[in-house]
C-alpha cells in the first residue's frame, strides 16, 4: 500500500469518526498512521515521532511522501545500475531491446583499444577537476 493509499483510508476513517461524534485527535492520526507504514519505513518512523512541535497528520504525510518518492528513485537508480553491470553495457537499447548498434569506425566499435598517444590526447581534452585548474 502506498503513502497516499494509506493517509486517503486513514483521513476518510477519521472523517467517518468525527461525523458520528468521535473525533480523532492529530496526535492519534499521525500515530495510526505510523502503525500502519510498511516496515520498509521503519528507519524514518523516529523522525515522525520525536519532532518538536510534533507532526501534523498533513506535514507526515508530505514528510512520507517525500520519502517514499526519494526511495522509488533509489530503487530505479539501483535496477539500472545491476542492469549495467549484469550485461556489460549502458542502460540504453535498441527498438527490439537490444543494445543500439554503433556503425562509427571507432576503435572501441571494432574491439580494439586506442593507441596510446590517442590516449594521452583524449586525457588533455577532459573536463579539468577543480584542483587541477591553475588560477592565474
Amino acid at each position: 500500500m502506498t503513502i497516499t493509499d494509506l493517509t486517503a483510508r486513514l483521513k476518510t476513517l477519521a472523517d467517518s469518526l468525527r461525523n458520528v461524534g468521535h473525533p480523532v485527535s492529530e496526535p492519534s492520526q499521525v500515530l495510526n498512521l505510523v502503525r500502519g507504514l510498511h516496515p520498509q519505513y521503519r528507519y524514518f518512523i523516529p523522525s515522525l515521532t520525536n519532532r518538536t512541535p510534533p507532526h501534523t497528520f498533513m506535514s507526515a504525510r508530505s514528510a512520507l511522501l517525500l520519502e517514499e518518492l526519494r526511495d522509488v528513485q533509489y530503487t530505479k537508480q539501483e535496477a539500472t545500475q545491476t542492469m549495467v553491470a549484469s550485461h556489460g553495457g549502458t542502460p540504453s537499447s535498441g527498438s527490439n531491446g537490444n543494445p543500439p548498434k554503433n556503425n562509427s569506425g571507432s576503435l572501441k566499435a571494432q574491439g580494439q583499444t586506442p593507441s596510446r598517444p590517442r590516449l594521452q590526447q583524449l586525457w588533455r581534452r577532459r573536463p579539468k577537476l577543480h584542483h587541477e585548474r591553475r588560477i592565474w
